[in-house]
Order: structure tokens, then sequence, then C-alpha cells
């Protein structure tokens, strides 16, 4: 019989309430590689109590790790740009007893898997002196140190420890600046809780939810944070009415940009077209929210593999998309999505015309199609299965 792999994955996220994709990466993961004979054991380092207790599949754990940063450098971190780098650095010191708790609840595994990149450069360096420690490259930070002078050389150092890891995009999995082998290994969806619904159903479960069936429902999912740019959309969209379209706002409460969501407020004063915010909606809330949206529309300016573009193709809602990361991997333009020609305000506005302009059999081609796509690549068991797959060969090459 095959050993059970023993792996812990380590975040600082808030998988206990997994309102965000990393979040629900994790937890979806997790769930699967334990349907593939893997104990797996979620590890959530932070100073702050769980807020839900998780009753899963999977051992859920917070590790109260205290550090030295202050409560001022965490307001800086929320307007400046290099504020919040420089915060996550000083997570690296932990203090020393927190940090013997987290070996110990550590010890036993085969395989350690962090989900964070700049608050565990030290801790990982040491845990990988007895142990394979691998990394998925959930975008953020990454990205905006490969940009800043010497960026590229602090990346190399600070991923070396690292027996493997693993890009949820080509861009990311090509990235130069990883100090190891890096593994292209996309999100994933839950095909059954993200289902496709015929007209007649979708228009039910409108009426149930109390939204319009007259109109064209656009769904935004996105947290209102810069690098989503939703404030692209609300600005571009301020001055024109669309009396048949709909729009649904979802992650307004998420993130910690007062300044940016004061901004995207301020542009929705001036809308002429309708539209609906929900500060945050739960996992087993979201799928109807796909359900009942004609589009999904992300006009992120930065983007790996999104999962919220995986979950409204599941259910068959067209995502509108920027053309950028992982989305020009995952959107065939006008065949299961529509791309934009940038990120920009008036690019969203012809994305949006584009849309309107679909008659329905493009609509359900479309629709169709997108659900296909999701289903032959995209699914959390296919992803268990090529992650588990690059840990037995990390370990084989470790070995020989």
């Amino acid at each position: 019989m095959e050993k059970r792999i023993k792996i812990v994955f380590v975040t600082r996220q808030f998988v206990d309430i997994s309102i965000g994709g990393l979040e629900n990466h994790v937890v979806h993961l997790a769930r699967a590689l334990v349907a593939f004979d893997c104990d797996v054991t979620i590890i959530r380092i932070s100073s702050l109590p769980s807020m839900i207790k998780v009753n899963d599949v999977f051992k859920f754990l917070v590790v109260p790790i205290s550090n030295i940063r202050p409560q001022a450098l965490d307001d800086v971190g929320r307007s400046s740009k290099f504020g919040e780098l420089l915060s996550r650095l000083l997570c690296n010191f932990y203090s020393r007893d927190a940090y013997e708790v987290l070996l110990h609840e550590i010890e036993g595994a085969d395989i350690i898997h962090f989900h964070d990149f700049l608050a565990i450069i030290k801790v990982s360096k040491q845990l990988s002196r007895n142990n394979q420690v691998y990394w998925t490259n959930h975008l953020g930070e990454f990205l905006k140190i490969t940009k800043m002078p010497f960026g590229k050389i602090f990346l190399r150092w600070s991923t070396r420890q690292f027996s493997a890891a693993i890009g949820p995009s080509l861009e990311l999995a090509e990235a130069k600046a990883i100090g190891t082998r890096v593994w292209h290994i996309p999100n994933g969806v839950d095909l059954k809780n993200f289902g496709f619904l015929s007209k007649t159903e979708r228009i039910e479960l409108r009426k149930e939810m109390d939204f319009p069936i007259d109109k064209k429902i656009v769904l935004v999912p996105r947290r209102w944070a810069p690098n989503k740019g939703v404030r692209n959309l609300t600005f571009g969209l301020r001055d024109l009415e669309y009396p048949n379209l709909h729009f649904i706002f979802v992650g307004a409460g998420t993130g910690s940009y007062a300044n940016y969501k004061k901004e995207i407020v301020d542009d929705l004063r001036q809308w002429k077209t309708t539209f609906t915010i929900l500060d945050s909606i739960s996992p087993d809330n979201m799928p109807k929210y796909y359900q009942i949206s004609d589009f999904t529309l992300l006009p992120s300016i930065e983007e790996a593999v999104s999962l919220s573009a995986l979950e409204a193709m599941a259910c068959g809602s067209i995502v509108l998309a920027t053309p950028l990361g992982g989305f020009l991997e995952l959107i065939r333009h006008t065949i299961n999505g529509i791309l934009s020609s940038d990120t920009t305000p008036e690019a969203l506005i012809r994305l949006v015309n584009h849309a309107l302009q679909l008659n329905e059999v493009q609509i359900l081609e479309m629709e169709q199609e997108a659900r296909r796509t999701v289903s032959e690549n995209y699914t959390w068991q296919a992803i268990a299965m090529q992650t588990k797959a690059l840990y037995i060969e990390s370990a084989n090459n470790k070995n020989e």
C-alpha cells in the first residue's frame, strides 16, 4: 500500500472565513488532496484568533504568531505603495515562543507548502534545512518586487530554499526571478457547487433573490483594491446609461484601501445605470450570484488564473476580462469569453458594449464552451493530481 503523504499548508490568509481567491485555493486544494490519500493540515499563522471553527476533511489550526510590526506601519501599508511590502517583511520577526509552536505543529510532515511569500522567508529557510518545502506564488507582492531596483536579485535569494514553486499562470511559471524550479499548475473550480442553470432556472433564481428578470445582470466579484481595477470600471461608466443592465458589485467590504473605496463610491453616485453593492458573500452562496448573471466582469490590472473567472465559466456566466496574466491562457476571445483591448476605462466601455451586441445563439455557444473549458482542464481533482505529482517527483529527485 502506498504511504499516505502528510502535508502541511501554511498561510497567513483567513481560510476560516474563505472570502478571497487565495483562501479558496488553499481550502479546495486541501480537500482534493485528501481525496488522493493525503493527510492535510492547514495552519494559519496570525496574531488573531480563529473567526470560525473549520470542520472539514482536513485539520485546521491557528498558530498565534506575534511580531514586532506596529499598528502605525499597518496604517502606512494601506496608503503607501511599498508600506504593505515592508509590513509583511517585518512579519519574519516572530517571537521565539510562537516559532517553537509552529515547529511543533509541523513535526512529522512530509511536505510543507507555503501560500505566502514575504512574511515567511525566514521560517521557510529554516524549515528547508530538514524538510521538503514548497511555495505557490499567488502574484501581488511578487510582481511589485520584480519592478523594484535589485528586486529580481532579492527574489532569487528569497526563494531558493524551496524544493519547487508553483506558478498558477504561465506568466508566473516562467518567472526568471524565482530561485528554484517552477511548475505551472493553475487554479481550479468545484463543478458540483458551480453548476450550469437553464434559462428558466436562472429566471426563477433571480426572482427568489429579488433581482430584475427583465435586465441583463453583470457581476463584478472583485475586492475594492487598486490591482483589481474596479475604479477603472466605475469611472468609465459613470456618465453612461445602460437601461437594460444591472450591475452587482461583490467585494466592497474586503481589503483596506479606504481612499480607493471612497473614489469608487463617488463614481457610483453619478451612475445612471442601476447597481447593487454587496460587501462580501460567503463561499456557499457565491455560486448563486454567478448563476443569475449573464456576464462576469473582471477589470483587473494584475491577475493570475482567476478563481472568479473559472467559477463564472463553470456557471455559464460569460467572462469579460482584461488582457493580462492568466486571463490570456484561459479566455479565447469571442469563443468562451471576451477580452478587452487594455485595462483603461475606455477599453472597459468598449468591452461592455461588445457584450451587449451578442445575439442569443452567440451567448449560448459561448456559455457552453466556457463550461467545457473548465470541466476539461480546471477541476480541483486535476489540480490536486498535478500537485501530488510535483511532490513525488521532487522527492525522487532529492533521493537520487
